[in-house]
């Protein structure tokens, strides 16, 4: 190739026995640097700027990725929301006359998705409109989904999120 654009990177939808996305609704999203599309157990994210490497352009949109699934199982539960890296879509802008090549697809791996899902959903979750994660909410969410999964009781996990509560209060009001 001698101009590689990275069109597209498609992420399969892993889960949990906990949901089914069998029959969640496709929805588009619009983002100033991609656009989304999710259907089918797939999220396609359209990249609007140009990117000549798949690690540049995966490393873009990283940070959208991890809070959306943030987001998302802290309202769903752990493991309810998982992207994957599938594959991307490539095309070559420049292409040697007399040589055919329009786009390629490279193929990270076929994600596997077990569904014995107790819960049908009608929807996907939506992306986040406008969350930071901090590494303090992130220490509390994991041990909030430690939690969730059995592996630490409940009084140490509130606790621990507790005092990291009040630290952070009184950074900002002290007494």
């Amino acid at each position: 190739m001698n101009d590689p654009h990275i069109v597209a990177l498609i992420y399969g939808i892993e889960h949990d026995d906990s949901v089914d996305y069998e029959e969640a609704e496709p929805f588009v999203w619009e983002e100033p640097a991609f656009r989304l599309e999710v259907k089918d157990k797939k999220a396609r994210f359209e990249l609007k700027d140009h990117y000549a490497e798949e690690s540049a352009a995966r490393e873009s949109i990283e940070e959208y990725i991890r809070v959306w699934e943030f987001d998302a199982c802290l309202n769903k539960g752990p493991d309810s929301f998982k992207l994957r890296f599938d594959e991307s879509e490539i095309e070559d802008r420049n292409p040697t006359p007399g040589v055919a090549c329009g786009r390629v697809s490279f193929r990270a791996g076929v994600p596997t998705i077990s569904a014995s899902g107790t819960c049908r959903v009608c929807k996907y979750p939506s992306p986040p409109l406008d969350l930071a994660i901090s590494p303090d909410v992130q220490t509390m969410y994991d041990r909030y989904m430690n939690y969730r999964q059995g592996r630490e009781p409940l009084s140490g996990m509130a606790f621990f999120c507790l005092t990291v509560l009040e630290d952070m209060a009184k950074l900002h009001y002290p007494a």
